[in-house]
């Protein structure tokens, strides 16, 4: 779900990497990310992925694991690998490649400089907890703790709903005005929808896809009314 949602949660400029090179540190002890992710507009980041789920008691392993990522990024070798892993699968996925080419002229380059700087570990958790809010203070590398959750509606197996706590890139493409309903902030001056008609306005008329869409204020419900509203539309069709 993480992969499938990647830019409701790091923002539309950005490319989340399914690949877990193992990553080594000057003693060998090996490691191996969930993801990557890069961002390619202004500010650039580069992101090491963590997923995780709150009732599997995660505070040892994070903070073991992000031990580890530390050792293993102070070897020149380990980035280099980690930047040909990323260009590699740049590479074999020509949308990719345009994409990351229209925002830099020399994506290998790019890659170089934005692995060299010190990565921040995104945690993605279900559940916030207070344990690791107290933990990532102390960690080895710059840490945040997002929380995504998956809600499933009804009985049907194949509905569901999902909440982001705080994307990583503030991204947001429209924002809930209570008692007059969602202004879209790419519109000059800013109309107001319901939750339906807010995402057909993003798609129709600034092209951004459901799923790359983030609206503060957004929870399942109003995802149930756009899910309706979208339904109804498509079988008057």
């Amino acid at each position: 779900m993480v992969k499938e949602h990647s830019r409701q949660i790091f923002g539309r400029d950005s490319l989340y990497f399914d690949i877990k090179p193992e990553l080594r540190s000057a003693t060998r002890i090996g490691s191996k990310p969930d993801g990557f992710v890069i961002v390619l507009d202004s500010p650039a980041a580069f992101y090491i992925v963590e997923n995780e789920m709150a009732e599997h008691g995660v505070h040892d392993h994070v903070v073991t694991q992000i031990s580890k990522f530390n050792s293993a990024f102070k070897k020149a070798e380990t980035r280099t690998k980690i930047v040909e892993a990323l260009y590699d699968n740049i590479k074999k996925d020509q949308t990719r490649y345009s994409f990351v080419k229209s925002k830099n002229e020399e994506p290998y380059k790019f890659l170089t400089d934005i692995v060299s700087s010190s990565p921040t570990v995104i945690i993605i958790i279900d559940r916030l907890l207070d344990e690791l809010k107290d933990a990532i203070d102390e960690l080895p590398l710059k840490a945040k703790l997002v929380e995504f959750k998956t809600f499933k509606r009804g009985v049907d197996n194949n509905a569901h709903a999902h909440f982001v706590s705080e994307p990583v890139q503030e991204d947001t493409v429209a924002k809930y005005v209570e008692k007059e309903g969602f202004a879209c902030l790419m519109c000059k001056n800013q109309p107001t929808y319901d939750a339906g008609l807010i995402v057909e306005h993003l798609e129709e008329k600034h092209d951004i896809f459901r799923d790359d869409q983030i609206i503060d204020g957004w929870n399942p419900e109003f995802q149930r009314q756009a899910d309706l509203y979208l339904s109804k539309r498509k079988a008057s069709f």
